[in-house]
């Protein structure tokens, strides 16, 4: 195996022990997603990363949890953010990532 590939698969190992240990020792939601997210960030480089729950009765998510810079006000942690029309729903209902750049432009969606 070329040693570029053993190593990328290695450090892929690392990651996944770092998840598990990460699910067994964190108890709450925001220190877990911090953890999960801390080691993800080793081999896929990003700056913020929002789990949001789909809320069918209300047509549109809400913010679940967050790791990134803390500059999130409440007032937003409360707030339903529509499904029609927005990336968030172009991703549940094509089931397709949406990966967004500095500049804002989307790599694939509608937006």
């Amino acid at each position: 195996m070329p040693k570029k590939s053993r190593q990328t698969t290695e450090e892929k190992y690392r990651v996944l022990l770092d998840i598990n240990n990460a699910i067994i020792t964190n108890r709450d939601r925001e220190s877990l997603f911090e953890d999960v997210t801390e080691a993800l960030r080793s081999i896929m480089p990003f700056d913020r990363a929002n789990i949001m729950l789909y809320l069918p009765e209300e047509e549109g998510f809400r913010p679940f949890v967050r790791s990134g810079p803390k500059v999130v006000p409440e007032q937003f942690r409360k707030r339903v953010l529509p499904r029609e029309g927005s990336m968030l729903g172009y991703v549940l209902d094509q089931k397709k990532p949406v990966i967004q750049t500095f500049d804002g432009e989307a790599q694939e969606g509608p937006l």
